[in-house]
């Protein structure tokens, strides 16, 4: 039998296009959160100032009656920054524009946007990573320096930060809290006979605290003990 098959026709298009474009993976920006913002006008040079006053120390010392104290003296600290100018864009062809299926110019202006964000991030990375100080494991066992980190060295840096008065990044989760939580979820777990059910409360009512990640009974006991 003599069969036409696409060995003899093949279909002019052999690809299906989809045109949702697949997603990509991108960084969250963190160390912006950090910076210090600050707008610069137009005609007023490219370099900025800061400036911070010093701690003033305890006044320790009891008043002596009919006697002025010494007093002290104001201390400040000048912090300057000087503007420069970052920038990219992305090569377009009018024919690309005319004959590809994709919208590239939003896309290109999509993706400039997300590249201005990862280069702010990438900056002020670097600017941290060039100027702060660190702290060496040494509380470890493996016999090296630094050793592995321990909590004994987690701890230092906790204490060398709070003594220096570093404000904390998230708000601090109170006990009375998280008992309140437990106290909840255990009533759900005399009230529910479906494993499915009780599962899907415990995460609903344990995603109110980010710090408490409930997924089975057992460490539900396990914060309630």
């Amino acid at each position: 039998m003599a069969l036409t098959t696409t060995a003899q026709i093949d279909p002019a298009v052999q690809v299906f296009y989809d045109r949702v474009l697949l997603r990509a993976a991108y960084p969250k920006l963190v160390h912006l959160k950090f910076a210090q913002h600050a707008r610069l006008d137009k005609k007023h040079g490219n370099t900025y100032k800061w400036r911070r006053y010093a701690h003033l120390t305890d006044a320790t010392v009891p008043l002596t009656e009919g006697e002025t104290p010494p007093g002290q003296q104001l201390s400040k600290t000048d912090l300057t920054v000087q503007v420069s100018q970052y920038g990219d864009y992305v090569h377009i062809t009018d024919l690309v524009d005319l004959t590809v299926e994709d919208p590239v110019l939003t896309i290109a202006a999509d993706l400039l946007g997300k590249q201005m964000g990862k280069t702010f991030d990438s900056l002020m990375r670097d600017i941290l990573a060039a100027c702060a100080s660190q702290t060496d494991a040494a509380g470890g066992s493996n016999g090296k320096s630094p050793t592995e980190i321990t909590t004994a060295d987690i701890d230092t840096v906790v204490k060398t930060l709070l003594n220096n008065d570093a404000d904390l990044i998230t708000e601090i989760v109170k006990a009375e809290k998280i008992q309140s939580l437990i106290r909840n979820i255990l009533e759900i777990v005399l009230r529910t006979e479906n494993l499915t059910e009780l599962l899907k409360s415990i995460r609903t009512r344990a995603s109110r605290l980010a710090s408490i990640q409930v997924k089975t009974i057992q460490e539900l006991l396990r914060l309630w003990g």
